[in-house]
């Protein structure tokens, strides 16, 4: 368990540096970049989270507790809502779909969106 916790830690300082460097850079406003802009702050929440539930599962916290509960179904939404903007994402780059108002695009992203729902 104290692995995970040094693994999410490192992990989330290398993000830290990474959007550091990814923001101070002037970049071309596509439609990938959008979906990288969001996927950055939804990776650094997550890795936040993670290393919360690490840290109340390390200090004895029952899991009868509301807020090792709570964490848990935050990290479980989290999940979901990473895995859409992710595959979002790479459909946006394996199909090169230049345009947010491409009608097969918007499409796909109703229909994601409804499955993720329903997983949801």
């Amino acid at each position: 368990m104290i692995v995970n916790i040094g693994v999410s830690t490192s992990f989330l300082i290398v993000l830290i540096i990474f959007s550091i460097v990814y923001y101070s850079k002037e970049k071309v406003n596509s439609l990938e970049n959008i979906f990288f802009k969001k996927l950055i702050p939804i990776s650094m929440f997550g890795l936040m989270l993670e290393s919360f539930i690490y840290y109340i599962a390390i200090n004895g916290i029952s899991s009868n507790d509301f807020l090792i509960n709570l964490s848990i179904k935050l990290l479980y939404i989290y999940y979901v809502f990473w895995m859409y903007y992710f595959v979002l994402y790479g459909y946006v780059v394996l199909f090169d779909i230049k345009s947010r108002h491409e009608k097969k695009f918007k499409k796909m992203k109703l229909s994601l969106l409804v499955l993720y729902l329903i997983f949801l």
